[in-house]
């Protein structure tokens, strides 16, 4: 339809090529789409897939061809069915990439974290994408693209609730940690999630101050909470929802936050940021009132008076670090010209 209109001028073809997409999205993604790609054997104890994956790669790929080839024909004289198109085409890649997913993620992690931080990653990339688009789009397409974003940005946040909330291995047994230390599930879980909103608070430029700085806070407390995680596991074991607190897991985390503190320092002095700096100061004091409220308790003796003189030392450092950083930028100052 949309060769044919391009070559005799018909634009009341927009008008099939609209119910085509609609047909294409309708199959691939509701009936019988992801039901028909997740669909289970559950009289085989091993809970096989009936649907073969060749099949399912070979549906999705020919669809989002499709798609993606009318609309690049459509983008040179119907601007708007080009956009119906590429919309469809984002809708359908991103129901396509959930189903390859959990069809190729091993069967312990399939239905755990892992599954539904990958599966929150791929809704909220779209949904950010959508965003970063719409900094450049006209009246129609931004309308749409607002919906699509939405919708998008829905979905992942109910991914990301049930990530926090049903899946989160501190609180559930059932989520116990698979994997290498580092290159396991809760890596999988938290640090593509928190790569998505890192590369937002990067490119969405043409937003209000605050949305970056949202999803800069989203990107650092999924990469802290990953850190977390990580150091639980290695004192503690996979399951993370033992009680209490080990004295080694709680020294872990002090050292963590002066890194992170330190990290954030040398990032402010690169970006020539005092928002950053003051982030990092935070930091420090944080740490501080971590250290004498919590890790003191069970220290006694030289083991106390050792864990102060290197806390000391550490803060130490950060100051002198924090004192050359100033000296630079003043150095690195213009003086105001004379009158």
């Amino acid at each position: 339809m949309v060769l044919i209109d391009r070559k005799f001028d018909l634009p009341a073809l927009g008008g099939f090529v609209l119910v085509g997409v609609a047909g294409i999205t309708y199959r691939l993604g509701l009936d019988p789409g992801v039901a028909l790609a997740l669909a289970r054997d559950y009289t085989d104890q091993n809970v096989d897939y009936v649907t073969p994956l060749l099949q399912i790669i070979l549906a999705y790929l020919g669809g989002l061809c499709l798609l993606s080839l009318a609309g690049m024909q459509a983008r040179l004289a119907r601007e708007k069915t080009a956009l119906v198109l590429e919309s469809a085409a984002a809708t359908i890649g991103a129901v396509f990439l959930s189903i390859l997913i959990q069809r190729l993620l091993p069967t312990e992690m399939r239905d755990s974290h892992a599954g539904l931080g990958l599966l929150a990653t791929v809704w909220a990339a779209s949904c950010l994408n959508q965003l970063y688009r719409l900094q450049a789009s006209g009246r129609f397409s931004r309308l749409l693209r607002s919906l699509l974003a939405l919708i998008y940005g829905g979905v992942a946040l109910l991914s990301i609730l049930g990530l926090f909330v049903l899946s989160n291995p501190f609180l559930s047994s059932s989520e116990r940690a698979v994997g290498p230390l580092i290159l396991d599930s809760l890596a999988a879980a938290y640090l593509p999630l928190a790569v998505v909103f890192g590369i937002a608070a990067w490119q969405l430029h043409a937003f209000r101050r605050s949305v970056r700085a949202g999803c800069a806070v989203a990107a650092s407390l999924l990469a802290a909470f990953y850190v977390a995680l990580e150091i639980r596991r290695f004192w503690r074991g996979d399951d993370l929802s033992l009680p209490g607190v080990s004295d080694p897991e709680l020294y872990s985390y002090t050292v963590a936050m002066l890194l992170a503190a330190a990290g954030l320092l040398i990032l402010a002095f690169w970006r020539r940021s005092t928002a950053l700096r003051k982030l990092a100061m935070a930091g420090v004091v944080l740490t501080i009132a971590k250290v004498f409220l919590l890790d003191m308790n069970g220290l006694s003796g030289l083991t106390r008076v050792f864990s102060f003189m290197g806390l000391g030392l550490a803060l130490v450092g950060l100051a002198w670090l924090s004192r050359v950083m100033t000296a630079q930028w003043q150095k690195g100052e213009t003086p105001a010209p004379e009158p």
